[in-house]
């Protein structure tokens, strides 16, 4: 019976139940925080905006609000390349303190349309509009914040209407038309964000977020001649004339899932529109539900992946590992250390020269990290044909032993059609798994700024074009971790080489941001806002590079070969960016 109990809980199928329950476990969690603990419902909806472009947002209507009893409304905008699930921790927030809470995805954002030239605030005017049309909405009593170009995007929408906003909060942004308008405005931003200049206007000599309070810009917004002093109001909320100004610690892209500023935005929008109190924030719990799906949802790969390879048609797949002919000792040593920095080296200029470019005017984040990828696969296939001939040849190697080709037949079409063919499938149904939490719950899986969401036909052609780039990577990678990389000369355990592959992978991308963030963060230095965008989407990878190096092992192991792993892997990838980025090209 006890061996009968271990062989069930070995099964792939077992496998396949279990990261569903984790995925469940997770969704349900993050759905219920979501509401407010059930403190409000939450929906999402669609509306007709400028130049007939179709706007898509979640609106949170607390209980007991109706047309009879209206509360105040609040407009939630994220930024750029960001979507409506962004500033969803400070809407559900917002919704516990008696807040109807519209958060958008702006134009070209999520799954709004893109319109040119649109409503000029980047769908926050026709956000606003939807908001002061609802008759649950107290219209003397409305205010938005805005995070990043969502800032932006909020003071554009209340200097095109002016009077219609009572309040305003930007966070980690700052105002571009309303500075001294007879609005309430609160204000925060990171000490380490990396576009501290920019957040002051342009500001002379300030190259650090805790220099902002002293700048020029600084002291006009407040109607002051000395620097700002976080947490004192300035001006009168009675006149529309009130300044607040905050701090937090963290970088740009901190601020959304940072308590001390949502906590900041609470305690503004308390002053100046009202609303009911609640204790705590809930939040985290909400992260650590989407971030549960997220976790499940990749368990969820492996193990249908292991589960169809025992299939009837995909058994073929099946193989013995080939024989270890790579590197052994100091010349191991020296390709590892290659190929970890090779892809942090590399990173800054192959992201910025395609994100700057932004080749056919598409999603411009997703461009220059496929461009880094590619340019990285084109690298490591030099190096790979180099070392072939120069070393690993003349020991016996071939690219059998590369799990290129099969012996006696070369390049397998048929069986690479059907590895290509059982990763798309592994992925498309992890596809499925979140669409139905996304429909049914309005959730994505997400952790910070790993961030995992369906797709819509406006991005889909976009996937086929970047998922061929991306393979170009993703294939020699894989070549290069097992045909020359094998741990122990090919005898180690499942655990130990995917370890190794992980750390090979890893170590180098967590020198950059470490490189890049620690002394801003922690030592007041400058940022260099010039490639912030770019290392914002980096941090992403302290998860997806232990996925990937997970994926490509786990199924090299299992087939003998290099394809189904690497194909998985451009499919995920694919489907991780080119969902996530907006089709606003800033290039």
């Amino acid at each position: 019976m006890a061996q009968q109990s271990k062989s069930v809980r070995s099964s792939p199928l077992f496998g396949v139940a279990a990261s569903l329950i984790i995925v469940l476990v997770g969704a349900l969690l993050a759905t219920w925080i979501q509401t407010g603990a059930g403190a409000a419902q939450v929906k999402e909806v669609m509306y007709l905006g400028a130049d007939n472009g179709i706007n898509d947002a979640y609106i949170w209507i607390p209980n007991g609000v109706t047309a009879k009893n209206p509360a105040p409304g609040i407009l939630a905008v994220s930024g750029f390349n960001n979507s409506k699930e962004y500033m969803s921790n400070t809407a559900l927030e917002l919704a516990r303190r008696g807040f109807v809470v519209l958060d958008i995805d702006m134009e070209a954002h999520g799954h709004s349309d893109p319109v040119s030239p649109g409503d000029g605030a980047f769908g926050a005017l026709d956000g606003l509009n939807y908001l002061r049309s609802l008759p649950i909405v107290d219209k003397n009593n409305v205010g938005e914040v805005g995070m990043s170009l969502g800032g932006i995007a909020i003071d554009l929408a209340a200097a095109a209407d002016p009077g219609d906003v009572k309040s305003l909060y930007f966070m980690d942004s700052n105002c571009v038309a309303t500075c001294t308008a007879t609005i309430d405005e609160g204000w925060s931003v990171g000490t380490g964000t990396e576009f501290a200049n920019k957040t002051a206007g342009g500001a002379p000599g300030v190259t650090t977020g805790d220099q902002v309070k002293s700048s020029a810009f600084a002291e006009k917004w407040a109607g002051i001649t000395s620097p700002l002093v976080p947490g004192q109001l300035y001006g009168s909320v009675a006149a529309g004339t009130a300044r607040e100004y905050w701090e937090h610690f963290g970088d740009h892209a901190f601020s959304t899932d940072d308590p001390a500023s949502i906590g900041d935005v609470i305690s503004w929008f308390g002053l100046t529109l009202g609303g009911s109190t609640a204790s705590g924030q809930i939040w985290p719990l909400k992260e650590l539900g989407t971030g549960l799906g997220f976790l499940g949802l990749v368990l969820f790969l492996f193990t249908l992946g292991a589960w169809l390879l025992r299939s009837k048609f995909f058994e073929s797949l099946n193989e013995s590992l080939p024989a270890y002919k790579g590197n052994t000792g100091r010349n191991w040593w020296i390709f590892a250390v290659i190929t970890a920095l090779l892809g942090p080296v590399t990173f800054n200029w192959a992201f910025d020269t395609a994100f700057n470019a932004n080749w056919g005017y598409w999603e411009s984040v997703s461009t220059g990290f496929t461009f880094w990828l590619a340019v990285l696969g084109v690298i490591t296939i030099v190096i790979l044909t180099a070392g072939y001939y120069a070393l690993a040849r003349p020991a016996g190697a071939s690219l059998v032993s590369y799990g290129l080709t099969w012996e006696g037949v070369g390049l397998d079409w048929r069986k690479i059609g059907k590895s290509a063919l059982l990763a798309l499938s592994v992925v498309a149904a992890g596809y499925f798994v979140l669409w139905v939490a996304d429909s049914w719950m309005h959730i994505d899986f997400r952790v910070w700024v790993l961030t995992l969401k369906t797709s819509d036909l406006q991005h889909f052609p976009l996937m086929v074009a970047y998922a061929i780039p991306i393979a170009l990577y993703f294939i020699p990678i894989s070549v290069v971790l097992h045909g020359t990389l094998r741990p122990k000369n090919g005898e180690a355990t499942l655990r130990r080489e995917m370890g190794t592959n992980i750390l090979i992978l890893l170590l180098g991308a967590v020198g950059l941001l470490v490189w890049y963030y620690v002394p801003g963060e922690w030592f007041g230095a400058a940022l260099n806002a010039d490639i912030g965008l770019g290392m914002i989407n980096f941090i992403g990878l302290l998860a997806l590079l232990p996925i990937v190096a997970g994926l490509m092992t786990f199924f090299f192991r299992k087939t003998g070969h290099v394809y189904v792993g690497a194909f998985m892997c451009t499919f995920f990838i694919t489907w991780y960016l080119t969902a996530a980025m907006t089709l606003l090209s800033i290039g």
